[in-house]
């Protein structure tokens, strides 16, 4: 049985710096606060957003708004 690979949610996010990824949310790196909630398709959670966090959660796919759950957006 396949399972969904859910760190695959969210296509080029990666590649793009962590600054325009946070912008495009609505957040600034230097007035960002310490803990925020992470969403992902079917998940909900807050979480801190030091720079480690920050770089494991976008890395399997989550995000601070859930507007950005589309792909669609991403790709505009």
């Amino acid at each position: 049985m396949t399972q969904p690979n859910h760190t695959q949610t969210i296509p080029n996010k990666n590649s793009m710096p962590i600054s325009v990824w946070l912008f495009m949310q609505g957040y600034h790196a230097s007035s960002l606060p310490p803990s925020v909630t992470w969403y992902a398709p079917g998940r909900e959670f807050i979480g801190r957003t030091d720079h480690y966090t920050l770089n494991l959660y976008r890395g399997k796919g989550y995000v601070l708004d859930k507007r950005f759950l589309d792909q669609g957006i991403w790709n505009a």
